[in-house]
């Protein structure tokens, strides 16, 4: 929770920031710097009225002979792009790198590029954006990274992927999605990072299907909260517990795990009926200024088992 009301804040404060001196332009900036071997590289942004930088654009993998391999925290926030292309030679974006970028309809990470993480609200607020492929090596996609993409109607996550943050999809356009066998549920001694973080989905209003092969124990709290387009519903066999309401400081966060999915119809469960019946399922209501929020629809769907008994 904290993280990435962080991140919040800190785009709040940048648009507030943006320079409004009569005749500021738009500019690429390099800040060099050297890795822990010595290696000399920059790291890029953009600065003064981004909103000149239209149309495509392809982020500049050297300047003056020496590589470009990071991109900086809100390094291309609110610019007017179309389409941008992410060079192999990057190695690390930033948090929000491509936020509030409203025409932004594609982002191509060049073939090559090693990246491991999606960061939090990278893509946050592209309302446009319908086109991205998400990079092989990615293993974390990040909070609120895809928050309030509402023209992304289709994504494909790489093999490979371990964790999909909080909030990540919410309020975006998918109208399937298909979580892959890689993303996990990882346990320490003081805490569980879900694979499917807390309303990973939340209000993805037309998903359809749910393609869950992620070897998971637990959905938790509004992952697919609000879907109310969700009819068909796939969950593997390592599924123990669908969660509820979430609370953080005593105050009410989010909900059941797939509260008001009043179209979902069909459950396919990987496992047997036995092992389904032994999957806790959290259904105490909760009533949040006047909503009601439980696991009902869960309850209620048809199930349909993969493996006999």
């Amino acid at each position: 929770m904290k993280k990435f009301i962080t991140i919040i804040i800190t785009l709040l404060i940048s648009l507030c920031c943006l320079p409004f001196a009569a005749g500021c332009k738009f500019s690429e900036q390099f800040t060099l710097k050297q890795d822990e071997d010595g290696n000399s590289y920059y790291v890029f942004s953009c600065t003064g009225f981004t909103n000149k930088l239209k149309g495509e654009y392809v982020i500049p993998s050297e300047h003056d002979g020496v590589p470009v391999t990071e991109i900086a925290e809100q390094g291309l926030v609110m610019t007017g792009l179309s389409k941008l292309t992410v060079p192999a030679s990057i190695k690390k974006i930033g948090a929000a790198a491509f936020a509030y970028n409203y025409s932004l309809t594609e982002v191509v990470f060049e073939e090559g590029i090693e990246i491991d993480e999606i960061a939090q609200g990278l893509f946050g607020y592209d309302r446009s954006l319908n086109t991205v492929n998400i990079p092989a090596g990615v293993k974390t996609i990040g909070i609120m990274s895809f928050f309030n993409c509402n023209g992304l109607e289709e994504i494909t996550l790489p093999e490979g992927l371990t964790t999909i943050g909080e909030q990540a999809f919410t309020y975006s356009g998918l109208k399937e999605i298909t979580v892959p066998a890689s993303v996990c549920d990882i346990r320490t001694d003081d805490k569980t990072t879900f694979g499917i973080g807390r309303a990973a989905f939340h209000s993805c209003e037309n998903l359809k299907t749910v393609k869950i092969e992620a070897r998971i124990a637990e959905i938790p709290a509004g992952a697919f909260g609000a879907c109310k387009s969700l009819e068909t519903l796939y969950l593997p066999a390592t599924l123990k517990k669908i969660g509820g309401a979430y609370y953080y400081n005593e105050k009410f966060v989010y909900g059941h795990a797939f509260h008001y999915n009043t179209a979902l119809k069909d459950i396919c469960f990987q496992g047997t009926a036995a092992q389904w019946n032994a999957v806790t399922v959290e259904n105490e209501s909760v009533t949040e200024q006047t909503a009601l929020y439980d696991n009902s629809a869960i309850i209620n769907a048809t199930m349909h088992y993969q493996t006999a008994e």
